[in-house]
């Protein structure tokens, strides 16, 4: 981008605090080469999520004579530290803009510790295994959900254990996510449809691996397997799109 293409947003002014202090606020990057640098990291991250994500100021990007938008490395360094915490921590967007607020000012935001991590026998905290199975009390102790509320999230089908009572490594987000969406004042039964739509990628996902889930050689099954995985990614992307679309749309 040449220097006369720029104008900065009036959200954001020249002498205005923006964490990282030492970082440029040139806006080099638009949103495509944004997308290039941190989609490897993120790979759920798209366009409507960036824009989504300065609604709740975690960016504030210069917005250029022609219309688009800018982006400096101080709003890369923001965008990492945003995308980071909300994966491994499922911190609202709303609270991480407010931790975001507090570094502009200089100050220190309260810790956020990450959801998947356990304390072992010996008082050690170490990442938790993504082919873990966890009981109740351990589900518990991850998430900081009480039995009680697990019980209903059983009930309503969103979490569900095996035959010797125990949960997927998956339950953890789910979790997080429904408490997350509770906080926000939706209940579980306004939920249902999102069991539904899950319900049906799994269908979807059941069908096109069929063949290859019911080999019996095993790197055909591997294949499968993997091909699963990619897809579910894939529909992941696609439904948050969507969603980020809509919400583009109705705000």
């Amino acid at each position: 981008m040449n220097s006369a293409a720029r104008q900065l947003s009036s959200s954001l002014e020249p002498d205005q605090p923006y964490w990282p202090h030492d970082s440029s606020r040139e806006p080099v990057y638009t949103i495509g080469k944004v997308l290039d640098v941190l989609c490897a990291e993120f790979p759920s991250l798209n366009a409507p999520k960036l824009r989504m994500l300065e609604k709740f100021g975690i960016v504030m990007p210069a917005r250029m004579a022609n219309g688009y938008r800018g982006y400096s490395q101080a709003d890369l360094e923001r965008l990492r530290y945003a995308l980071r915490i909300q994966r491994d921590s499922f911190l609202p967007l709303e609270n991480i803009g407010e931790n975001l607020a507090i570094l502009d000012r200089g100050g220190e935001p309260p810790a956020v510790e990450p959801v998947a991590r356990v304390v072992a026998s010996h008082g050690v905290l170490e990442e938790l295994p993504p082919t873990s199975r966890l009981t109740v009390r351990q589900l518990m102790d991850y998430t900081g959900v009480g039995a009680e509320d697990l019980d209903a999230m059983v009930k309503a089908k969103l979490i569900s254990p095996d035959l010797s009572g125990r949960f997927p490594y998956p339950a953890i987000h789910v979790v997080a996510a429904v408490t997350q969406l509770q906080a926000a004042g939706i209940g579980l039964r306004n939920l249902r449809p999102a069991r539904s739509a899950a319900n049906s990628a799994l269908d979807l996902i059941e069908a096109a691996t069929f063949s290859g889930r019911h080999k019996s050689n095993a790197a055909a099954k591997e294949r499968a397997r993997a091909q699963a995985y990619d897809l579910a990614k894939g529909l992941s992307t696609l439904v948050e799109a969507l969603i980020s679309q809509g919400v583009e749309e109705i705000t």
